[in-house]
């Protein structure tokens, strides 16, 4: 199996808890990037949220199908939750038809940061991981919280999220992707490193392996509403990671994209009195009205 079909592969319950040590190894790695020499104030700010998250109850597992964060209940009644992180902390894992394959280390912290960015995001928003404010085209029912194994879960999460998404602000997260993938033949890149940057902005909008994702009510109508800002933070990170030349039009773009991203979870955090130490750091990332002078690439979500 190949990394582009990893990420439609099936959501799989469950996974080896990644032990602390090697936890710890990754974290340790992302502070090396976040403290490195030329380190912008957007990378910092990113790193630095991407740890502050892992203070608020997170647990990692080693992922048993595609990469995902599930919702932890203690108790059907009770308000309050944790989070599974599931990532290829190691290797692809070991299913049939699988390559049994350890990753490189830049692929297990881009495949954690996307997973931490999802958590970021519903701690900022909190709306079933939409990673926006914009007022939703319906109202999502009531969550339906059931026994799932030894934890409660919301079985109805995906309902919730397509009533809670706002068209306008899906087709400008979709637009902001289409124009970096316009951008992405300036960035020099590698072939292979070009593919993998261009099938994750395609997944980011919705689509991949020919065609609009094949999952149940998702597809290019629902996508950009859950994995705009995640996406964005995982391919900034291999750039980084992969010492990409910063001053192409794709690179600026990107690093613009993703720091805006970031100003508006600060901001949302403050509404729901959840401000941290990352938004003191934010206050060095500007928040623009658009990426690039006359581009179509609007962030006004």
């Amino acid at each position: 199996m190949t990394w582009l079909e990893g990420l439609f592969a099936p959501r799989v319950r469950g996974g080896e808890t990644v032990p602390q040590s090697l936890v710890a190894k990754h974290f340790d790695e992302l502070t090396k990037l976040g403290n490195s020499p030329g380190a912008t104030p957007t990378q910092r700010a990113l790193i630095r949220e991407i740890i502050d998250t892992r203070a608020h109850d997170v647990n990692f597992l080693n992922s048993a199908g595609q990469p995902h964060v599930d919702r932890n209940y203690p108790d059907k009644d009770r308000p309050g939750y944790d989070y599974d992180v599931h990532y290829y902390a190691a290797r692809m894992p070991r299913r049939p038809g699988w390559q049994d394959t350890k990753l490189p280390l830049w692929e297990r912290l881009g495949d954690l940061v996307h997973e931490m960015t999802h958590v970021a995001v519903d701690r900022a928003y909190g709306k079933d991981f939409i990673n926006y404010s914009a007022v939703p085209r319906g109202t999502p029912p009531p969550p339906n919280i059931k026994k799932d194994g030894k934890t409660y879960r919301i079985i109805n999460e995906l309902e919730r999220q397509t009533a809670g998404i706002n068209p306008d602000a899906n087709r400008i997260a979709s637009s902001n992707l289409s124009h970096l993938k316009r951008l992405l033949g300036s960035a020099r890149l590698s072939e292979e490193e070009r593919k993998r940057v261009d099938g994750w902005l395609d997944y980011g909008r919705g689509y991949g392996l020919g065609g609009p994702v094949q999952l149940p009510g998702k597809g290019p109508d629902v996508t950009p509403s859950l994995e705009y800002d995640a996406v964005l933070n995982q391919v900034y990170l291999w750039l980084i990671q992969w010492r990409t030349p910063r001053d192409t039009d794709f690179f600026k773009a990107l690093e613009e994209a993703v720091g805006d991203a970031l100003s508006k979870r600060a901001e949302a955090r403050k509404v729901v009195g959840l401000a941290d130490e990352t938004d003191e750091a934010l206050r060095a990332v500007p928040i623009v009205p658009e990426l690039l002078e006359g581009a179509e690439l609007l962030v006004a979500l």
